[in-house]
C-alpha cells in the first residue's frame, strides 16, 4: 500500500485555487463625477483610460498588474495626452465621487496624480481624505489626510499603489484638502481601485477546507 506524498497534492491544488486567491483584482470605476471642471476635461476622463498607453487596460476583474501602464505626459504630442480632468479654475480643493457599480470590497487605489510639465507641475493632488458609502447618501471616512505623490511630468509615469482598510463599499469619495501648490486648478489623470490582497491563510484554508479528503486519502 503507497502513501500519496501530502506536500505535491498541496501544491498541485495551490494551482487550482479558484480566481481571487493569490492575487488582488481591478475594480474600474463605471462613473466619476466632480465637484467642477475645466472647461470639457470631465471627471469621466479620469476612468475612461485615455492617457494610458493601452487604453483598453485596467479593466474590472483584470488581476492587479507587476507593471502598471504608462500614462501620457501632456507635454507628449502622443493621442491621448490630454487624458486629464481639471477643475475649474479656483477650485483647488475639489470632491470627486466614484460609483463602483455594485457594493464591492476595495483595499486600495492606484492614482496616476497630474503629470504635466514643469512650471504646471503642481496641480496634483497632494493630501485627501477617503469616503466612502453604501447608498451614495451616508458618507464615512475609511482613510484621513492621506498623503500622494506628485506626478513626474514625464511619459513613463506609471502611478502609485495606495492601501486602504478593507471595505464593502459602492461609492468612493476623494475630498482634496491640498494639491502640490497650484494656485489656479487641481488635477488627476486616472484611477483605478483594486480589492484587498489575499492573506496567504485564506488560501491555505481553502485547500483545507475543499480538499481535505484528498489529503488523507490512502492508495
Amino acid at each position: 500500500m503507497r502513501i500519496i506524498d501530502r506536500g505535491l497534492i498541496l501544491a498541485a491544488l495551490l494551482g487550482c485555487a479558484p480566481m481571487g486567491y493569490g492575487a488582488a483584482m481591478l475594480i474600474a470605476p463605471v462613473s466619476a463625477t466632480a465637484s467642477s471642471a475645466y472647461g470639457d476635461q470631465a471627471a469621466e476622463r479620469i476612468i475612461n483610460g485615455n492617457g494610458l498607453v493601452d487604453p483598453a487596460a485596467m479593466q474590472s476583474g483584470d488581476p492587479v498588474p507587476t507593471l502598471w501602464p504608462s500614462h501620457y505626459s501632456s507635454g507628449d504630442d502622443a493621442p491621448g495626452k490630454w487624458g486629464f480632468w481639471h477643475s475649474a479654475i479656483g477650485d483647488l480643493t475639489p470632491t470627486i465621487r466614484f460609483d463602483l457599480g455594485d457594493l464591492v470590497t476595495i483595499g486600495g487605489f492606484h492614482l496616476w496624480n497630474a503629470n504635466q510639465p514643469a512650471p504646471e507641475n503642481d496641480r496634483g493632488f497632494r493630501r485627501v481624505d477617503v469616503l466612502v458609502s453604501m447608498d451614495d447618501v451616508v458618507y464615512s471616512t475609511l482613510a484621513a489626510d492621506v498623503l500622494l505623490a506628485n506626478g513626474p511630468g514625464s511619459s513613463n509615469y506609471q502611478g502609485e499603489s495606495y492601501t486602504l482598510p478593507a471595505a464593502s463599499v459602492r461609492y468612493v469619495q476623494m475630498v482634496v484638502k491640498e494639491n502640490w501648490g497650484g494656485t489656479q486648478v487641481t488635477g488627476i489623470s486616472e484611477m483605478r481601485f483594486f480589492t484587498p490582497v489575499p492573506e496567504p491563510a485564506g488560501l491555505l484554508m481553502w485547500v483545507v477546507t475543499a480538499y481535505a479528503p484528498l489529503l488523507r486519502r490512502r492508495t
